[in-house]
């Protein structure tokens, strides 16, 4: 008895998934559908075709990743990676052309290629690509008929993804993807927002192939053709702008295909590549195999520097990024690698805190883009609003981020991570202005946004629920903010790693909940152990680094160190500082701790100073009526009065 065993998938299948929730947001059908052609990858270098690929077939597990399953009609490859097609045998919605019509052609990988352009098209329209009342109708429609574009059904699916499930969907199988992990990798392309190698046909691709299949037609319309390809050549400037990105993006292409060949154990002593080695290495490349083409080079070195930012080397991405922008006055350089140049500098500004710098580069960034890349413009709102909530402009903050979210939810839907980021922003500033309300529903946007972007345990969703824990923690809620805490704490462990930037800040919030409850004996310790671990795996910048030492500032001075609390508090203070030696928003809780000890030691005017600063840089970036500005008078009239300064005490005190 010849039997095969397979895991037991729990989660169900794409087809369930689909009746459950209707067509997926783009980025989540494109993360899947990646998956699912590696896996198809996987088999064709075996020697095995599925040839039933569907939504029913692919099982999800309880994290929701994809399995291909059901190999029921797999056949064995041959030597030329092809086999005759001696029967009618699929699905009907999901068969190729050459499926569907015995000993027409053989059938191949391309047979698959295009069984996994029909999931595609279903994920982002609802449908399979062919459907008739009866499967010999079905089965007409696929041997005769032609693809719908799937923008018909879906108008805000985005050009670069519809090209991808086109190309799939090729009735020719020599024009589709020439494997699997071709496909796989222009997906992955549209996943990180870089140009793909399907394009969409232009116009005159079209007119070739309604030529061929409207021969009779095209004679008799003649001169009419001629006089369109005369209008045509108007569109020379683009058509080369076109032709430009494209070998642009084939040599980024090779240089990331060059790099990854020397990603292997045996040239790592047996241990798998960290990211850092990865970027490491490609930038060691980029100077050895220096490309001609200033664009490529650019372009490179900002998507670089872009990345060291993703795995918190500030320093190194800064480096990457002024190369980047030093190398904009060279000739021949488009508008959209200054734009991608641009916003990259305008990130690392963020992080570094200089807002107003920060700004200007994103507002650069925008009007190079022009509105012709829908998700670098939603990226750039989103820095803008952040930069101006950022410098204390709330009012300006929100109306920007109010307006950029009508405008990008309108071209991007709001399943979009872009969107789900300016969602996140816009809890920020409403939280910061007390309303507690309308900022948890901001949350609460933004989680649904990432959800349906990239999946409920995305980091995504991590960076919303802590952002929300903060708000809960303002308005008072310290049991909503350990749990959402908990939940970000539980997904950035299992995605980042726990030494990574993301994992430790989350955790950092945890041990601020344990000082909120007054158990500072037990966030002392952790919090000694939070920062040499952060310390070694050099994932902290200066505001991360001034946030931990106030934090041990504070625990110190509650168990009554107050000694040792100055030099974790001096040296927050000094790492709050901005490049023009003005001080960051985050500062006046170092200067607020600072201000405890030294009343806790008996320096009063120290104090005085200490708090009446902490007072002038909370005023220029909160309302009257913050709590953080409560806080700090109360403990600037507190200070005074132990001056035996009764009078101006009670004036901060009413205040």
């Amino acid at each position: 008895l010849h039997f095969f065993s397979m895991r037991l998938v729990h989660g169900g299948s794409l087809a369930a998934l689909l009746e459950r929730e209707g067509r997926l947001a783009p980025a989540r059908a494109a993360q899947l559908l990646r998956t699912v052609a590696e896996a198809v990858d996987y088999a064709h270098r075996l020697g095995v075709l599925h040839l039933d690929l569907k939504p029913a077939n692919v099982l999800l597990d309880e994290n929701g990743t994809p399995h291909v399953a059901d190999f029921g009609l797999a056949r064995r490859l041959d030597n030329a990676l092809a086999v005759d097609n001696e029967e009618v045998s699929g699905t009907p919605a999901y068969m190729a052309p050459e499926q569907a019509e015995v000993r027409a052609q053989k059938i191949s990988t391309a047979t698959d290629i295009w069984g996994l352009g029909a999931i595609l098209y279903e994920l982002l329209t609802g449908q399979p690509p062919f459907r008739a009342e009866t499967a010999r109708e079905t089965i007409r429609l696929v041997r005769e008929g032609r693809v719908r574009s799937p923008r018909r059904d879906t108008p805000n699916l985005p050009r670069d993804l519809e090209a991808i499930v086109l190309k799939c969907l090729e009735r020719d199988p020599a024009d589709r993807y020439a494997s699997a992990r071709a496909l796989a990798d222009d997906l992955g392309r549209f996943i990180e927002r870089r140009a793909v190698q399907a394009r969409p046909l232009n116009a005159l691709q079209r007119l070739g192939r309604w030529v061929r299949r409207e021969p009779r037609l095209a004679g008799a319309v003649a001169l009419v053709i001629l006089a369109l390809v005369t209008g045509l050549m108007t569109t020379t400037h683009e058509w080369r702008h076109a032709k430009s990105s494209a070998e642009r993006a084939e040599s980024t292409r090779r240089f990331l295909v060059d790099v990854f060949e020397h990603v292997t154990p045996d040239n790592n002593q047996g241990k798998p590549f960290t990211a850092h080695q990865l970027l490491d290495i490609g930038e060691r490349r980029l100077e050895k195999d220096a490309t001609d083409d200033p664009a490529t080079r650019a372009d490179t070195t900002a998507l670089l520097g872009r990345l060291y930012i993703d795995i918190s080397d500030f320093d190194r991405s800064e480096v990457l990024l002024k190369r980047a922008l030093a190398m904009l006055g060279q000739p021949g350089i488009s508008d959209d690698v200054r734009a991608h140049v641009q916003l990259g500098m305008a990130k690392i500004e963020l992080e570094k805190g200089d807002n107003a710098t920060a700004l200007g580069s994103a507002q650069r960034g925008l009007a190079l883009i022009g509105g012709n890349d829908p998700t670098e413009t939603a990226d750039a709102h989103d820095i803008i609003g952040t930069a101006l909530f950022n410098s204390g402009k709330r009012a300006k903050a929100e109306a920007s981020l109010r307006s950029s979210l009508a405008e990008d939810t309108a071209r991007l839907g709001q399943g979009n991570e872009f969107v789900a980021d300016q969602w996140v922003e816009l809890g920020n500033v409403l939280g910061g202005a007390g309303r507690y309300d309308e900022s948890e529903q901001a949350f609460r946007n933004a989680i649904s946004a990432f959800s349906a972007a990239s999946g409920a345990q995305s980091n995504g969703v991590a960076h919303a629920l802590n952002e929300l824990s903060n708000m809960l923690e303002d308005k008072g809620d310290l049991a909503g903010a350990e749990k959402a805490l908990n939940e970000a704490l539980a997904i950035r462990t299992a995605t980042a790693g726990p030494d990574h930037h993301d994992t430790l800040t989350v955790e950092s919030n945890l041990l601020w909940l344990l000082e909120s409850e007054g158990r500072y004996a037990e966030a002392l310790p952790k919090r000694l152990a939070l920062l040499e671990r952060a310390e070694r795996a050099g994932v902290l910048h200066d505001r991360d680094r001034a946030s931990v030492r106030t934090s041990l500032g504070k625990d110190y001075l509650e168990l009554g160190r107050f000694d040792d609390a100055l030099r974790p508090l001096h040296r927050a203070v000094d790492l709050s500082k901005n490049p023009d030696g003005s001080f960051t928003p985050q500062s006046v809780f170092s200067f607020v701790q600072l201000g405890h000890v030294e009343v806790a030691l008996g320096n009063y005017a120290d104090a005085v100073k200490t708090f009446r600063t902490a007072l002038r840089v909370a005023s220029a970036d909160n309302p009257p009526t913050a709590p953080i500005i409560a806080i700090t008078r109360a403990s600037l009239g507190d200070a005074i009065r132990r001056r035996h300064r009764p009078r101006e005490a009670v004036v901060e005190l009413k205040a």
